[in-house]
């Protein structure tokens, strides 16, 4: 049941409905939560966004979410 349910979570053509949201939402802030690092990797790639995980340092960390705050 896991694997089955991993790989409904990271099925590539939810790429597309991010791609449709982010065309939707052009000038909106956009944040994506995700739980499976392959598929949050492939998006930053496809969509040069930033990514945020365990393994990013604070101060960048800070940074982006400074630049994502409103104001």
């Amino acid at each position: 049941m896991a694997l089955k349910y991993r790989l409904a979570s990271e099925n590539p053509a939810k790429d597309e409905v991010v791609a449709q949201m982010l065309e939707r939402y052009p000038d909106s802030r956009v944040l994506i939560i995700g739980q499976y690092l392959k598929q949050l990797r492939r998006l930053r790639k496809r969509f040069e966004i930033p990514l945020i995980t365990g393994q990013t340092p604070n101060s960048e960390r800070e940074e982006l979410y400074r630049r994502f705050s409103p104001g």
